[in-house]
């Protein structure tokens, strides 16, 4: 989605481009019209003109490029066309927003603070984190069940009976009838104390295994934490370094626009040669097309 704006960007900035071309292209057929110029002006803008126009169609050719392959990410036809909401971007509003943003991350200790909390945000949405931290709870919770076998046991058993007395069927017929007492009932306990003996150390073996075990699972917790810090703050940087290439690439930008004005009027005026009026054009296309490829690098600096 991001190369799609950052493609629309450019086709505009080229389209923007051709139109300046063409526009110095009909100046310069004025001024040859009143032989105030020679040929020459003419076919270099003519020639300019065709490579602006050859560069317009190669960013429109990209353009649909990215859209082809976002329709492939989410599993669309080709032809779908998505709807994209542009707000113009202004470079003295950026710079201006600049001085804000300086404002508060400005010393060393509100940078500290700042890469802090993306470092701590960073690893309390890692899901690597949280899998490991699930795994050395369990392999804790089984070492407790290894070292409970070392301990003696209490056992209290109890219950209540109701039975017939099976004595009777022994008895004669006679003796029968003056055994009243057929059904017996009544409660019984058992109390037993047992003492582990030793079982050939396998439980001492259980329990180193689990140390081994909780040992890793921390070694990989503590690895996957410095790696997330150092993420953290390697796009912490990252983001810092975007900001001021973004700075430098609009200043730039701005001072090539200054210049192709006053070169365009001088040329007018018959005091600059085409060629410095073609040097300010190709340098005021480079530098808007390095602020769009700036701008987007920091927003995708921004996002990682």
């Amino acid at each position: 989605y991001i190369d799609i704006l950052r493609g629309e960007e450019i086709v505009k900035v080229q389209t923007e481009y051709l139109n300046i071309i063409r526009k110095n292209q009909h100046l310069a057929d004025l001024k040859f019209k009143l032989r105030e110029t020679g040929k020459s002006d003419v076919l270099r803008l003519n020639i300019e003109l065709d490579n602006a126009r050859i560069d317009l169609m190669n960013a429109k050719k990209e353009r649909f490029q990215v859209q082809v392959r976002l329709n492939n990410l989410l599993n669309l036809p080709r032809e779908t066309r998505h709807s994209y909401s542009f707000t113009e971007f202004s470079t003295k509003t950026h710079l201006a927003r600049a001085g804000k943003f300086n404002k508060f991350l400005s010393t060393a200790d509100q940078l500290e603070i700042f890469r802090d909390f993306f470092d701590d945000q960073a690893q309390n949405h890692s899901p690597d984190l949280k899998e490991l931290a699930t795994e050395l709870n369990q392999a804790q919770i089984e070492k407790e069940k290894f070292q409970s076998e070392f301990h003696p046991t209490l056992n209290l058993d109890a219950g209540y009976f109701n039975q017939v007395q099976d004595e009777t069927k022994a008895l004669t017929t006679s003796q029968r009838d003056s055994f009243q007492d057929k059904f017996g009932e009544g409660w019984d306990f058992q109390l037993s104390l047992n003492f582990p003996l030793f079982l050939g150390g396998s439980r001492f073996k259980k329990v180193e295994k689990s140390n081994v075990r909780i040992l890793e699972l921390e070694s990989q917790i503590n690895d996957r934490k410095n790696t997330l810090s150092e993420n953290a703050r390697a796009g912490l940087f990252n983001v810092f370094r975007s900001r001021r290439n973004l700075d430098f690439s609009l200043r730039n930008l701005l001072s090539s626009q200054e210049n192709l004005k006053l070169a365009e009027v001088a040329y007018l005026e018959g005091d600059l040669p085409v060629i410095d009026l073609l040097d300010s054009q190709a340098s005021l296309i480079l530098s808007n097309t390095n602020s769009v490829n700036t701008r987007y690098q920091f927003y995708r600096d921004i996002f990682t």
